[in-house]
């Protein structure tokens, strides 16, 4: 399918929706989309057109009487609202639901990352060997189970740039401490090991590993 997100997304369904129900469409979009507005301009169009078909209903006479005149009037003005939000709020529907499709595609991702995460930590600390084998923190090796953390005792320089907080020259103190004393047992250790303030190595754990071999 061609087109930006916002394209991708029907609003066919809202004109149907509308023109056989009227109040029904701006209801189930403001529920789809969580807009409250949408919801309770739904909620209202429902109401008034409940109360047209019931004046609406017709008595047993052949005449049709003034309430009745009320009733028709009620409904279609709930009909023509329906209609109207149709018309008026499509496109910004449209943008909602993108919005929050990104939002359950990051939310997902999230929640993905996390857990390869914590299986990539729970390696390292368990098999660091295999943890090593597998390329665990290493997202710049080939085919590499890194588990979207990076590996302090054996990443390059380029690739510790990209934790939070760690610029160049911190890469390289890394990189130069781990040649000359040795692998690091865990990211605290790295810490004390280059007296890093306490707000750097807490960001350092959401994604750094420390592959103890």
């Amino acid at each position: 399918m061609s087109g930006s997100p916002a394209e991708q997304v029907s609003t066919r369904w809202l004109w149907w929706t509308a023109i056989f129900a009227g109040g029904v469409a701006p209801l189930v979009a403001g529920l789809k989309a969580r807009e409250r507005r949408w919801i309770t301009w739904g909620a209202v169009t429902l109401a008034v057109q409940g109360v047209g078909l019931a004046l609406g209903a017709g008595s047993d006479d052949d005449h049709t009487t003034t309430i009745e005149n009320v009733g028709i009037a009620l409904y279609s003005a709930g009909w023509l609202s329906g209609l109207t939000f149709v018309g008026a709020f499509r496109d910004r529907y449209r943008h909602r639901m993108v919005a929050a499709g990104k939002v359950e595609e990051r939310d997902a991702l999230h929640a993905g990352r996390t857990m390869e995460r914590e299986r990539a930590r729970r390696l390292a600390r368990e098999d660091p060997a295999e943890a090593l084998r597998r390329g665990v923190g290493r997202p710049d090796l080939p085919d590499a189970d890194h588990g979207w953390v990076v590996d302090v005792n054996h990443a390059p320089v380029e690739v510790l740039e990209t934790l939070p907080g760690v610029d160049h020259d911190l890469a390289r103190r890394i990189v130069a401490a781990r040649t000359s004393i040795g692998p690091v047992s865990s990211v605290d250790d790295l810490g004390l090991m280059l007296d890093l303030d306490a707000r750097t190595v807490e960001r350092l754990r959401a994604t750094a590993v420390a592959v103890d071999i």
